[in-house]
């Protein structure tokens, strides 16, 4: 006992010896990135996207998307540092290596529109009309792609007046993973692999307490391993397909996994389930390991960083494969944590494994060689070009062919990498148009290859037109429907020599839903060169200026490609804004907006302005890049972020908020649990009530929820429960859940082994706060000494904890080492 005394006695000294050391000195740095930045593609499984981590949740459903990931920490921690980070997260709970090569299934759900019969009187103008009214929730900035099926109809009346009322299902695929990464990307992170070898299945096979079985277990394991060849293969596939999409600097970091049971040689009936299934895990872990060798290897240069070392990190920080045993100073939710209604979390990192999972990124990543330079040939930008193509735009548009490879090498020349689109336009057929006329055509998607936008360029055909007005903002519109890169800057780049028709007939488009349609995209910037001669688009000029845009004049073909020129300049010229992620809030909420990923070539950006309700009104300004804000309404709709740079510039950012009276993102008319936070709406039985707000969700007695609140009840009869059950806390009855059934059914919401971890909103990754649990002495044999034992180890260890905690708030860059140093003494003291 005075050992362990003596230990904790040191370990304390030591960190008020760090701290009295930076306080005397100044904080001590270990990097220093200032002026330069990254781009970070997050890909992969659960375990990057972020299941268990304790934040919000965003993005699709069924991708448990969080904002506490590890993979934010990672971020927060190199801002902290002075870098630009732009981070941007695809990975997808459940994602196998498939997803990265093709889309993936999203489920569906069914609305139900109502409006006058003659705007829903075809199947045209139904779909138009979801479309236009984003019904099916696609939010943009999204990976989400939807398809409409129109279920059934009826007309009838409503207050007197006739209403037809459709039915559509939406059904949502994810877009391949793959299709984010290109040369943008100076490194991507991800864990892949385990969905692959059947990790569910082997979950629920080997430790769930009702369903488990020694021989499905044995099966399930020996299943993985038979796979464990075909998972070389196809990691060897991605790989291959990531690194053709990047740069020859960029890099690829795979993560490997913990294991998933303590080494305690746990049994299940006479199977070593425990050995067996940290035997997998290793050869798992091995097999990547010996993959990405290789390939570097084929390569002749280091291109893909495995981290190989999460096994030893979780070292007796794993499940405990026993159905009535706890380890308490698990990194990994076990079964019914956080809480009984949250399956997604379970067997997924906690927050500690989520920061060690970073801890594990900044031993092994090589920053100082994949960090940027801030400067203006290092950004990035994506450019539309939209171009009228009725018949009197001929001579521009032979000015466009005759310069289109000297303009596009010079955007590439100024940029570190360029995509191109281009759309034509020219009238609507019904209405002003001729009869060969066409609203708007992409002519090819984004391209980096010039040869592919140039051969394009060069076939464009001409038009006849009708009237003098055309349908500039249905060509617009395409162009901004286009699958824009997120953290670039934007550009559309219309010439034409007519006015626009608003509100456009068909499509009822006006200067505001452009304007809308725009900022969505994050924003584009939308330039319009008028080469009429008399200012025909001058009515759009308010459209451009909205946009962060310009209306310019060319009257000759010279000086049509000379305004080209200048608009891209111009745009380059600009700082780059970025918001780091979506955001979703419960109304009284305090959230951390992230605008640590703008930069400017020009100086330093001196003012962050945010717009939390999209009226046109900045709310908050500040001179830092991050800030606190209370969501007090609610909202759906964009988050706009203005920055200035010292040189006087801006340039403006957007994402998606959602704030509701729930904390999620979905409708109340059609959220399956209204009162509670449920993203993924999750309903096991089927029944039409989530799993997060139904008393019996369906699946607690296969999950062995009845059988441990019977197990805890009868130890408690038992004069030495004490010494048979040391590693398990008494479950808490969740406040939100009401179950039928009497005491039997109360709802368990576990903490994290006698730990509550809870990041706080106003700190964001760099507050943690441990409140470590009362109990009493493991050892009955100690008696009197024991309980002193414990007396004297709480009250320093509150001291300790109110050192770091304080710490953590004055000295964030160094704050998860420190955390880190403590976490470990814990260990260390519990194995004395």
């Amino acid at each position: 006992m005075k050992i362990r005394v003596i230990i904790l006695s040191f370990f304390v000294a030591i960190i008020f010896g760090l701290f009295i050391q930076q306080s005397a000195q100044g904080e001590v740095v270990s990097y220093n990135y200032a002026g330069k930045k990254l781009t970070i593609t997050l890909l992969g499984d659960s375990y990057s996207a972020g299941n268990g981590a304790d934040g919000y949740e965003y993005g699709p459903n069924i991708c448990h998307r969080n904002s506490n990931n590890w993979a934010e920490m990672y971020k927060r921690w190199l801002s902290n540092n002075g870098l630009s980070v732009t981070l941007i997260n695809r990975a997808c709970s459940g994602a196998k290596i498939n997803d990265f090569l093709e889309d993936k299934s999203a489920g569906s759900v069914v609305k139900t529109i109502s409006d006058d019969p003659s705007k829903l009187a075809t199947n045209e103008q139904i779909i138009k009309y979801a479309e236009d009214r984003d019904i099916c929730n696609i939010k943009p900035n999204n990976d989400l792609k939807v398809a409409y099926r129109i279920i059934s109809s009826a007309i009838g009346s409503k207050r007197g007046k006739n209403q037809k009322r459709v039915n559509i299902r939406c059904n949502y695929t994810i877009r391949r993973q793959l299709d984010i990464v290109d040369r943008s990307t100076d490194m991507v992170m991800m864990t892949i692999g385990g969905n692959d070898l059947g990790f569910d299945g082997i979950v629920k096979s080997c430790f769930t307490a009702v369903i488990r079985s020694a021989s499905d277990c044995k099966t399930k394991i020996n299943d993985a391993r038979n796979l464990l060849d075909k998972l070389e293969d196809r990691t060897k596939t991605i790989l291959s397909s990531l690194n053709s999409r990047l740069r020859p600097d960029a890099k690829i970091v795979l993560l490997g996994y913990p294991l998933l049971a303590l080494d305690n040689g746990e049994k299940l009936s006479d199977f070593s389930v425990a050995s067996e299934v940290r035997k997998l895990g290793l050869e798992g872990n091995s097999r990547q390991k010996k993959v990405v060798e290789e390939y570097n290897k084929s390569l002749g240069k280091e291109k893909v960083i495995f981290i190989d070392s999460l096994p030893k990190r979780f070292s007796g920080h794993e499940p405990d494969a026993s159905i009535f045993k706890k380890n308490h100073d698990r990194w990994i939710h076990e079964f019914l944590e956080p809480n009984a209604f949250n399956m997604s979390s379970w067997y997924h990192p906690n927050l500690f494994g989520h920061s060690n999972y970073m801890s594990a990124l900044r031993e092994k990543v090589p920053l100082p060689n994949l960090v940027k330079p801030i400067t203006k040939t290092n950004g990035d930008i994506d450019v539309v070009f939209v171009i009228d193509t009725t018949g009197s735009m001929g001579s521009s548009i032979s000015a466009v062919r005759n310069n289109i490879r000297n303009i596009v090498e010079s955007i590439s020349s100024k940029t570190k990498s360029a995509r191109f689109a281009l759309v034509t336009y020219q009238d609507h057929p019904c209405c002003g148009g001729s009869s060969g006329d066409y609203p708007s055509k992409i002519e090819t998607d984004f391209t980096s290859s010039a040869e592919v936008f140039n051969k394009a360029v060069n076939s464009i055909q001409l038009g006849n037109g009708g009237d003098d007005e055309e349908s500039v903002y249905s060509g617009i519109k395409a162009g901004l429907n286009l699958q824009w890169r997120a953290g670039v800057k934007k550009i559309m780049i219309v010439i034409g020599d007519a006015p626009a028709k608003d509100p456009e007939p068909v499509t009822e488009l006006t200067e505001q839903s452009i304007v809308d349609a725009a900022y969505a995209v994050d924003p584009a910037q939308i330039y319009i060169i008028d080469t009429s001669g008399h200012d025909a688009m001058a009515s759009v000029m308010s459209l451009t200026e909205r946009t962060g845009g310009a209306y310019l004049q060319a009257d000759d073909n010279d000086k049509l490609v000379d305004q080209v020129n200048a608009s891209v300049e111009n745009v380059t010229n600009k700082p780059n804004a970025w918001i780091n992620r979506q955001y979703v809030a419960k109304i009284g909420d305090t959230l951390e907006l992230d605008g640590a990923g703008s930069y400017s070539a020009n100086g330093k950006i001196v003012k962050y302005e945010w717009d939390v309700d999209q009226d046109g009104v900045y709310d908050v300004t500040t001179d830092k890049p991050f800030v606190n804000y209370t969501f007090t309404k609610e909202f759906s709709g964009l988050l706009t972020l203005r920055v200035t740079d010292s040189s006087g510039l801006t340039n403006v950012a957007t994402t998606t908020l959602t704030v509701s009276d729930d904390g999620d993102e979905h409708e109340r008319e059609f959220d399956n649990c209204p009162d509670v936070a449920n993203p993924d709406q999750a309903d096991y039985d089927k029944d039409g009530i989530g799993d997060a707000c139904d008393s019996d969700p369906g699946y607690l007695e296969e999950y062995g929820y009845y059988q441990m609140l019977e197990y805890e009840k009868n130890q408690a009869k038992k004069d030495d429960s004490k010494k048979e059950n040391t590693n398990r806390k008494s479950v808490n009855v969740a406040s939100n859940n009401k179950v039928n059934g009497g005491d039997k059914k109360k709802i368990a919401t576990m903490d994290s082994g006698g730990k509550d971890v809870k990041l706080q909103e106003n700190g964001g990754v760099n507050e943690v706060k441990l409140r470590e649990a009362q109990g009493k002495s493991e050892d009955n044999n100690e008696g009197k000494n024991g309980s002193s034992w414990f007396g004297i180890a709480a009250a320093v260890g509150m001291v300790a904890v109110s050192v770091v905690t304080i710490a953590i708030k004055v000295y964030p860059a160094n704050s998860w080492r420190h955390l880190s140093l403590f976490c470990n003494l814990k260990q260390i003291l519990s194995q004395q």
